[in-house]
Formats: C-alpha cells, structure tokens, sequence
C-alpha cells in the first residue's frame, strides 16, 4: 500500500478512522476500523466567526475547541492517531474560526499538555513509560490541515 499524510498503509485520499465498537470482558475496548473519503460528510459551509464574535465570548469560543478536540480524540485514539486527529481537528476549526484562532488555539493546547501533563509527570515521561502531551510534530500537523482548509481542499489529497 501507499504511504500518506494519515500514515504509512492509508491510501491517499482516504482515512483509517478507528473507532469504538463496544466493551470487552476485562474493560478492554474493542476497536473496529473504517475507512472513508476524508472529507465526506463534513460541514464547511458556516461563515468562520468574526474576531469580535470571538472575543465577545472567549470563553464560548475555548469551550468549542475543547469539545473538538475530545471528540477527535474519539475519533482518533492514542499517539499512533496523533498526526490525524490534529490534520482533522485542525481543519474543522480552520472552517469555522479561521487560521489565526485556530493556529493559536492548536499551539496554546500543546503548552497546556506540556504545563499539566508532561511536566507533573516529567520522570515517566523521560524514562519512556508514558508519551509526551507536547509534541512539535503535532504543530506541523496543525499547519497542514489549516492549510487544507484554506484551499478548499480536504486533508491527505482528498477530492
């Protein structure tokens, strides 16, 4: 198979996606995969928010990032999904907040998981027992599907 930008053995255009298909003896979570054009189904038709619509309400605006964010972490579980949960994630919020909110929200969320979670845990994190919640890469991630959504154009090379 062909490598892409959702990782190695994802065809161009097309998107592993796992997601959760039920419960195991034991609390283990069983996990189907599907595959699917990348953009299909997605909203893009909403009017990003104007910058005094977000600063009316800050705090609105980091509640909605925040509920993306989780969700795509459903959508894309674990470190090995990190590279398309933040293309993806990314996107989205290009679609309805614009470049610059999102840019800065995508760097800000990787400074939170450095303060709360990779300093507090800095030990585990250096001796390689727990991935890191800051990672550039997931910056450049972030840059990619900003730049998908202002070209109009779905992440990995979709139609």
């Amino acid at each position: 198979m062909t490598t892409s930008a959702a990782g190695p053995g994802v065809p161009p255009g097309e998107l592993s996606r796992p997601r959760k298909a039920g419960r195991a003896g034991g609390g283990k979570v069983l996990v189907a995969t599907t595959s699917r054009p990348a953009c299909a189904g997605w909203s893009t038709t909403a009017a990003p928010l104007t910058l005094p619509e977000m600063l009316a309400n800050p705090y609105d605006t980091y509640l909605e990032f925040r509920a993306t964010r989780s969700a795509f972490h459903f959508l894309f579980p674990g470190p090995e999904n990190s590279r398309a949960r933040h293309i993806h994630a990314s996107y989205q919020m290009t679609k309805r907040f614009g470049p610059l909110t999102t840019w800065t929200f995508g760097l800000l969320n990787e400074i939170q998981g450095l303060v709360l979670l990779d300093v507090p845990n800095l030990a585990s994190r250096l001796a390689r027992r727990t991935p890191w919640a800051f990672e550039p890469q997931d910056i450049v991630a972030n840059a990619v599907g900003i730049g998908a959504a202002l070209q109009h154009s779905c992440p990995h090379g979709a139609p």
